[in-house]
């Protein structure tokens, strides 16, 4: 798997859903967080960018609502896709606006 930012594309994470990633922490344990969905952002393409440049994608996982509120740019790992350097990670409100017992974040390529 290549940690070459902007080769990456949705489709090695989708078979993932389910799992667990890591987030790497400067100075605590790493963060658990599971993937939730994968999402294509055809609407973030730039118009000028050719077909073979990569389908912009969105992550979004969930973790312990009661981790602290955490966003910033961190490694993220996988035990099979290795450690991706470099994501900037978001905390963000459930899809569907409801209050949700777990925290979710998103992790956007575009």
């Amino acid at each position: 798997m290549t940690t070459e930012l902007s080769q990456l594309s949705a489709a090695p994470f989708r078979p993932l859903i389910g799992d667990t990633f890591y987030i790497l922490l400067p100075d605590a344990p790493p963060l658990a967080l599971i993937l939730k969905q994968v999402d294509e952002r055809p609407q973030s393409r730039l118009p000028s960018a050719s077909p073979e440049q990569r389908m912009p994608f969105s992550l979004l996982l969930t973790g312990d609502k009661n981790e602290p509120f955490l966003t910033g740019v961190l490694p993220l790992r996988h035990a099979t896709l290795g450690t991706l350097p470099d994501l900037l990670l978001n905390r963000v409100m459930p899809s569907d606006g409801i209050m949700d017992p777990q925290a979710w974040y998103q992790i956007n390529f575009n």
